[in-house]
């Protein structure tokens, strides 16, 4: 996610997750260039984070429609679509405060 200072977020930020076999073995914040040197990554402004944790915007539908950029296989996340689904059933299933509300 790009800076947004306005919210409290002052430099870009990701979230790596650990994924295995169904299994989230690690969740963390890291840097931008962290975030970079993961085989996936998942890049999209705030308000269509909030869009896809409210289930207003699907991930898959999100990189169809521009506004979710993915860097690495789009083969291969359409191959596990359902495995991609579980994940944003999951997180959205976690109590969220958005930081602008």
């Amino acid at each position: 996610m790009s800076p947004h200072p306005e919210i409290g977020v002052p430099t870009a930020v990701g979230i790596w997750l650990d994924l295995d076999r169904g299994a989230c073995r690690e969740a963390k914040v890291v840097t931008a260039d962290e975030a970079k040197t993961a085989a996936f990554v998942l890049t999209s402004e705030y308000r269509f984070w909030k869009q896809i944790i409210r289930k207003e915007l699907g991930p898959i539908a999100g990189i169809m429609q521009r506004k979710v950029a993915l860097q690495g296989s789009l083969p291969i996340v359409v191959r596990f679509i359902k495995s991609a689904e579980a994940l944003v059933e999951a997180a959205t299933t976690v109590p969220t405060r958005f930081l602008d509300e």
